[in-house]
């Protein structure tokens, strides 16, 4: 590899906007998958983020800082700087109040080149409540960098692991 990045990543429940469960972890393989499904109404969804729901609603989706701030329109933070991906979703099914849920995501490079992929960050999770699994916060973090690299891609899939009901997506980001 010419350059060196390292990006952290974590997956976060958020209910009444306390966290519950985090799970960081570190590059592994992931599998991208399309579906046939209609996007997002577009006034809940800021930051460019593009989305498209398969059996799983999303009634808001942003971009923020760790302070939970949001980031500007145009997704510029700076090296070591958390970028939160908040999606409120529905739709799971439900069995006992919980609900069984899988989460991947793939770091790019501006130029295609990926940095990190994780399969699925809750690979150990037996199940969630339902109202964990309401708010998922995705996290990226590029911590350090060794060639020019600015603009970066970032893919991510949630899905209902009981009924393979998904929300899939992305969004640029770029560093100062």
């Amino acid at each position: 590899m010419k350059y060196l990045i390292v990006c952290a990543i974590a997956l976060t429940f958020m209910a009444c906007g306390e966290k519950t469960s985090t799970s960081e972890t570190t590059k592994t393989e992931t599998t991208k998958t399309e579906t046939t499904s209609t996007p997002a109404p577009a006034e809940t969804v800021s930051n460019g983020i593009v989305l498209k729901e398969n059996g799983l609603k999303v009634s808001k989706a942003i971009l923020l800082h760790a302070d939970g701030s949001a980031i500007s329109d145009d997704n510029t933070v700076g090296i070591g700087d958390d970028v939160l991906c908040r999606l409120f979703i529905s739709g799971w099914k439900e069995e006992n109040g919980r609900v069984k849920l899988g989460a991947a995501q793939t770091i790019e490079t501006g130029d295609g080149d990926i940095v990190l992929e994780q399969e699925d960050l809750f690979e150990t999770l037996e199940s969630a409540s339902i109202e964990d699994a309401g708010v998922i916060t995705v996290k990226a973090t590029i911590t350090e960098l060794k060639k020019s690299i600015r603009d970066f891609v970032v893919n991510f899939r949630i899905w209902d692991k009981s009924t393979q009901a998904e929300v899939s997506g992305s969004y640029n980001f770029h560093l100062k």
